[in-house]
């Protein structure tokens, strides 16, 4: 039986997940999921300046440890927050007409790092049409990976910490399976808010990300 056309091209079982092919491909089916995806928002060399500014500051806080999540956030420069923030508006137009929703970036950006057994359970990010205090109804979560999930060592790179999208087909009760995007420096991935997603542990090295929400402003 010939698989639908949106299935054609995803890696056979067995594949190289890191491949540029592979990697092409989970993309590809994300996006005719509804995923918002833009490659290299961060070139390879503004990706090892944020790297290095979270790695050169205190944690700012102890990490963040339960049964559903452990990772540390950092502080950065208000220099780099504004830079961040004047970079995600320039894509804000694009979100709006694929969410098809006012959206605006009001909460903080967080930067954040899962280091070896770091992880973040299946979870939402918000209950639809459900306002945040003092930020309004969150609707899309975006995320810009800062390195890359890869079977190599080193700075940049880390192995596991794939995140992991559920709910992707409409009309089921029950998704039993999710479909992983495996981090890739320099990344943007944006989805809405009610979907059930995870981190998978991170094996080795430090999984670089930082996490924001675009939500609408409450009348």
């Amino acid at each position: 039986m010939t698989p639908p056309d949106r299935w054609k091209g995803v890696p056979r079982q067995g594949a190289d997940p890191y491949s540029k092919a592979s990697r092409e491909a989970s993309q590809a089916v994300l996006k005719k999921l509804g995923i918002f995806l833009i490659p290299n928002f961060f070139s390879s060399t503004e990706c090892v300046a944020l790297r290095r500014e979270m790695g050169a500051v205190e944690k700012n806080h102890p990490p963040t440890k339960s049964l559903y999540h452990n990772a540390w956030h950092h502080s950065v420069s208000a220099q780099t927050n504004a830079s961040l923030r004047g970079k995600v508006n320039e894509i804000v137009p694009r979100m709006r007409r694929h969410f098809a929703a006012e959206l605006e970036l009001l909460e903080p950006p967080a930067f954040c790092t899962y280091g070896s057994g770091g992880f973040l359970s299946v979870h939402k990010d918000a209950i639809e049409g459900v306002e945040c205090p003092g930020f309004g109804i969150r609707t899309a979560a975006c995320i810009i990976y800062l390195s890359t999930e890869s079977t190599e060592a080193g700075e940049g790179f880390h192995q596991g910490g794939s995140l992991v999208l559920y709910d992707l087909v409409p009309g089921r009760e029950e998704q039993l399976y999710g479909l992983a995007l495996p981090a890739q420096a320099g990344l943007l991935v944006s989805f809405r808010c009610g979907l059930n997603h995870e981190v998978r542990p991170v094996a080795a090295g430090v999984r670089y990300s930082i996490m924001s929400f675009l939500s609408v402003r409450k009348a």
